[in-house]
C-alpha cells in the first residue's frame, strides 16, 4: 500500500489539563486567569508518521474506522460554495437539505440537522469567511461531554425531544469544491481501531471566538501503532464522512482524529485545495443500545465554563462588558445555536479577588424580557453570517412561529453564558421561553425582523 510521510505534533499526558485560546489575549486577560499562556500542556513535534492511500480500503467504514469515503454528487458549483460561505442563506439551505437527505439515506438514521459549514482555501484565507487548512496536528472537533450537550441543544433548538431518540452521531461531511482534483494538503484520518483506549485521548479545552469546547488531543504514547489514511485526487462528487462523536459505545469507530497534511510528492504548481466541511447531528429513533444522553445523566447543571473556571481558580472575577448585539453574535457563532463561526466577541475582564457566584433565576420570567428584546431589535446590525443562521433556522421550521420558537430557545439556552441564563434549570429556561413567546413586545420585534426571512 502506497503512502506519504508527514511530521506531526502529538500530545503528552503530563498530568495537566491541556488548553488553547484561539485568539491572543491581552496581558490583563492573562493576569486574571491561571492560564498564563494561550496554549498549555506538553507536546512533542516532528513525530514522523506514514499516511496510507485509503483508496481500495474495503474495511474503512464509518462505524468501524470512524470515517468512510463515499460517492456524493452535489448540485452546487465552486462559485456557489464561496457564495454560501459569504452568507448566501438560500444556498446554505439548499446545501443543508442536499446533505441531510444524502446522509439520512447513507447511514440509515431518522433525522439529520446540519448546523455549520466552513470553506477552506489557503490562497483565499480571510476573504468572506474563508479559512486556511486545519494543520497543527491531530485533533477531534469535540468530545463525549461537549457532543452530548451539543446534541441536546440542537434537538431543543429544533423543537424536538431527546426522549424520542436512542442514539446520536455528530458527523462531518468533507468534500472538494474545486473543478480540479485535490493534489496537496489532503485530509488525513486516523483509523480508530489503532487508537489505544483510553490512553490516547487527552482532553483539551479550546476557548475560541465565541465558543468553548472540549476536544481530544492525540497522545504520542502509542504513535507507532497508529494508522493514518488519506484519499488522493478527490473530486467534487466524492466526500469523506467522519465522526466527531457517536453515542453508541459498542462501536469501534466513534470519534475520528484528523488533520490536514501536505504532500511531499505534490507538484510545486499544484492548485490550492478548495474544500468545505459541513457538521451535522444525526439521530436514530431505534437502536440496539439506548445511548441518548439526557440533561440529568450528563449532570448538566454541574458543568462549568473552562474560561470562567480558570479565572475563579486564580481568584479573579469576570464581568462581560460586551454589548447585547455582540453577546448575541457570540452565541450564534458555534451553534445552530452555534453553527458558524460568526463575528467577533468583545471580551473584557475586570479583575479582582472576589469570586463571582453563579447568577440565580429570579423566579419571574418577565425579568428577562428586555435583554432578549434588545438582542433581536439590533437585527439590522447583525453580521451577515448571523443573518444566514437565522434564515436557516426559520426555513427549517417552515412556519414563523416554529422558527421564532427555535431561535428563542437557542438564545435562552445560552450555552456560553452571555445572556446570564446558562446555569438556570431547564424548567426556568422553559418559563423564560414561554414568557417571551407570550410577550407582545418580544413577538413584535420577532415579526418585524424574523418573519420576512421565510419569504
Amino acid at each position: 500500500m502506497s503512502f506519504i510521510t508527514s511530521k506531526i505534533m502529538l500530545g503528552v499526558d503530563d498530568h495537566t489539563r491541556h488548553w488553547l485560546y484561539t485568539n491572543p489575549r491581552t496581558a490583563v486577560d492573562k493576569a486574571a486567569s491561571i492560564h498564563q499562556d494561550d496554549m498549555g500542556g506538553a507536546t512533542v513535534n516532528n513525530v514522523e508518521q506514514p499516511i496510507y492511500n485509503g483508496r481500495g480500503g474495503k474495511d474503512l467504514k464509518l462505524d468501524d474506522a470512524s470515517f468512510e469515503l463515499v460517492k456524493c454528487p452535489t448540485k452546487l458549483s465552486t462559485k456557489d460554495f464561496y457564495s454560501l460561505q459569504a452568507g448566501d442563506g438560500d444556498l446554505a439551505i439548499q446545501y443543508n437539505e442536499e446533505v441531510e437527505a444524502f446522509v439520512a439515506k447513507q447511514i440509515g438514521c431518522d433525522k439529520v440537522i446540519c448546523v455549520q459549514s466552513q470553506v477552506r482555501n489557503n490562497a483565499k484565507e480571510g476573504e468572506d469567511g474563508v479559512q486556511g487548512y486545519a494543520g497543527g496536528g491531530p485533533h477531534t472537533d469535540s468530545s463525549s461531554v461537549s457532543a452530548d450537550i451539543f446534541a441536546l441543544n440542537t434537538l431543543k433548538g429544533s423543537g424536538l425531544k431527546g426522549s424520542d431518540y436512542k442514539r446520536y452521531c455528530y458527523l462531518n461531511l468533507w468534500r472538494n469544491i474545486g473543478d480540479h482534483t485535490i493534489e496537496d494538503n489532503h485530509l488525513a484520518l486516523l483509523d480508530e481501531r489503532t487508537v489505544v483506549k483510553p490512553d490516547d485521548y487527552l482532553p483539551k479545552d479550546v476557548i475560541g471566538d465565541g465558543y468553548e469546547v472540549t476536544q481530544y488531543l492525540l497522545n504520542a504514547r502509542h504513535a507507532a501503532q497508529h494508522k493514518w489514511y488519506y484519499f488522493p485526487n478527490m473530486t467534487r462528487n466524492e466526500a469523506i464522512l467522519f465522526k466527531q462523536m457517536d453515542s453508541d459505545g459498542t462501536l469501534s469507530g466513534r470519534v475520528c482524529f484528523h488533520m490536514s497534511v501536505s504532500d511531499p510528492t505534490a507538484s510545486k504548481t499544484a492548485p490550492p485545495r478548495e474544500s468545505i466541511e459541513i457538521r451535522m447531528l444525526c439521530f436514530w429513533k431505534d437502536a440496539a443500545v439506548d445511548s441518548m444522553p439526557t440533561s440529568n445523566n450528563v449532570r448538566r447543571d454541574m458543568m462549568q465554563s473552562p474560561k470562567e473556571y480558570a479565572i475563579q481558580l486564580k481568584g479573579g472575577s469576570n464581568l462581560e462588558s460586551a454589548s447585547v448585539l455582540e453577546l448575541f453574535l457570540a452565541i450564534c457563532r458555534k451553534l445552530p445555536l452555534v453553527g458558524g463561526l460568526f463575528g467577533r466577541l468583545l471580551d473584557g475582564y475586570l479583575t479582582g479577588k472576589a469570586k463571582v457566584a453563579p447568577i440565580k433565576y429570579s423566579g419571574n420570567a418577565s425579568d428577562y424580557l428586555d435583554r432578549f428584546v434588545k438582542a433581536l431589535d439590533a437585527f439590522p446590525s447583525w453580521h451577515k453570517s448571523s443573518n444566514t443562521w437565522a434564515k436557516v433556522q426559520m426555513k427549517r421550521q417552515k412556519t414563523a412561529r416554529g422558527g421564532i420558537e427555535g431561535i428563542t430557545t437557542t438564545l435562552v439556552e445560552d450555552q456560553l453564558g452571555f445572556q446570564k441564563t446558562r446555569n438556570f434549570s431547564q424548567q426556568a429556561k422553559a418559563e423564560i421561553v414561554t414568557a417571551l413567546l407570550e410577550s407582545d413586545k418580544y413577538m413584535e420585534v420577532c415579526k418585524r425582523y424574523l418573519e420576512p426571512l421565510l419569504d
